[in-house]
């Protein structure tokens, strides 16, 4: 029996592509409130390959100037779920720049696979803010690389990292089960 808590993160050996793209970035930012933690299981896994990379936000944004961190502050974004017709379902507006609701600390808040603009800003403006966000947020020095073994459980704070799966596995199969925590309103 399935549950529908439980998402399964496959990678079959003919598939080319990896569970969710080739980008960066956070779990379910299309929603408001969006999601706070992800728990991922893995439960067959490459003999080579296959790694997962986070980038802190936290360093991401401790890494502006201050007059950037001064601009960004107070902007917002929209998050949409990519090809599907904008909602209250499939779209959210959230701060650039984030506080951490337990922490307090701030972060960059954006990922190229769900913002799509900068509420404020002209679209060309706004684009290339975004495009210089997202390659600052993901600098190399900002990463842990964490690689996989059969039973491992992973848990990561979506308010503080960014993430990325290597494609670098093919014709093999990788299974992973993710479940993720939303929010709730009021309560980080």
């Amino acid at each position: 029996m399935s549950n529908p808590a439980i998402l399964q993160v496959l990678k079959e050996p003919h598939d080319r592509e990896t569970f969710g793209g080739e980008f960066w970035h956070a779990d379910i930012t299309f929603i408001d409130p969006p999601s706070s933690v992800s728990i991922l299981h893995g439960i067959e896994i490459p003999a080579l390959g296959g790694d997962t990379l986070f980038a802190s936000q936290f360093a991401a944004y401790d890494a502006l100037s201050s007059p950037m961190k001064l601009m960004l502050d107070g902007l917002t974004a929209a998050h949409v779920y990519p090809d599907m017709p904008e909602s209250a379902a499939t779209t959210a507006i959230h701060p650039v720049i984030r506080t951490h609701p337990v922490s307090g600390r701030k972060a960059i808040f954006v990922n190229p696979a769900f913002t799509d603009r900068i509420e404020e800003l002209a679209h060309d403006e706004g684009q290339a803010l975004l495009d210089f966000l997202f390659a600052h947020s993901c600098r190399q020095e900002f990463q842990a690389r964490i690689g996989w073994a059969s039973k491992q459980v992973l848990v990561w704070d979506n308010r503080a990292v960014q993430h990325y799966a290597l494609n670098d596995f093919h014709g093999v199969r990788r299974r992973l089960q993710r479940v993720t925590a939303m929010e709730r309103p009021g309560h980080g």
